[in-house]
């Protein structure tokens, strides 16, 4: 990644006239990696709630093939992504993309060795308390992010919410094996998913087109964000960076 050195001037170099040693600031871009994990997550998310809600497949095993969607895109991609969002100082992305990646990763290496004929995974109707208490820690530090995302824009809190609350309801289903608690958190987890891409798609056109595309959904005095943010069309920021995409910092007077 390309770094970017600032010299300070005079009066900067030694403010106070005692041989201050001068400032340096290093730029260093880093695109939103949180457009990355977004995608991520829908991907996986809509795949494997599909499956759940029986949409496709058979009720008796996940398919071969589903594992290493979930392991991949939403465990190592979402995973990256959050790593990255904390160079990116993205405090709601580094921590809610690192554990859901963690735990995709995690879920894809069981169906793997199911598909594998390592170990046998119990259907759906099956109690199995020792994979509900996954979901316990989900459900609870996604629904303080999306407290936390209050303060950004409604498609995040929509995600964060609506993916704790499955959370608790797959926790619920799979405790006692009833498969309607199971699909109603995988219905929950749908339209989280849909909120991921549409969430994702919002940063991804903003940053393409350099004004706002699809609307923020700001509520003005509670988020960060202005009101302009609704509006297709107005420009919400000021990308420090030359037209080309080449890094750099903007000139001021």
């Amino acid at each position: 990644m390309a770094q970017i050195e600032r010299h300070a001037t005079p009066r900067e170099a030694d403010p106070g006239g005692d041989g201050t040693p001068p400032a340096r600031i290093h730029l260093a871009p880093i695109a939103p990696p949180a457009t990355l994990g977004l995608f991520g997550f829908f991907a996986s998310t809509m795949v494997v709630s599909t499956w759940l809600l029986g949409w496709w497949g058979t009720a008796t095993g996940s398919p071969p093939t589903m594992f290493e969607i979930a392991a991949f895109f939403g465990g190592v991609a979402q995973f990256a992504a959050g790593l990255w969002c904390i160079r990116a100082r993205d405090y709601i992305g580094s921590a809610l993309l690192t554990m859901w990646g963690t735990y995709w990763m995690a879920w894809g290496f069981i169906q793997a060795l199911a598909a594998a004929h390592v170990i046998t995974v119990p259907p759906l109707t099956t109690p199995q308390q020792g994979f509900a208490v996954w979901f316990i820690p989900l459900a609870l530090f996604t629904s303080l992010g999306a407290v936390a995302a209050l303060r950004e824009n409604l498609p995040l809190f929509t995600v964060l919410a609506t993916v704790g609350a499955g959370s608790a309801f797959v926790c619920g289903g799979f405790w006692g094996g009833d498969t309607t608690w199971i699909k109603v958190g995988a219905w929950l987890f749908v339209i989280g998913a849909c909120a991921a891409w549409y969430t994702g798609a919002m940063v991804l056109f903003e940053y393409s087109w350099g004004r706002v595309v699809l609307p923020f959904g700001v509520i003005p005095g509670l988020m960060k964000l202005s009101r302009a943010a609704n509006r297709p069309g107005a420009r919400i920021s000021a990308p420090v960076e030359y037209g080309l995409g080449q890094p750099g910092a903007r000139r001021v007077p």
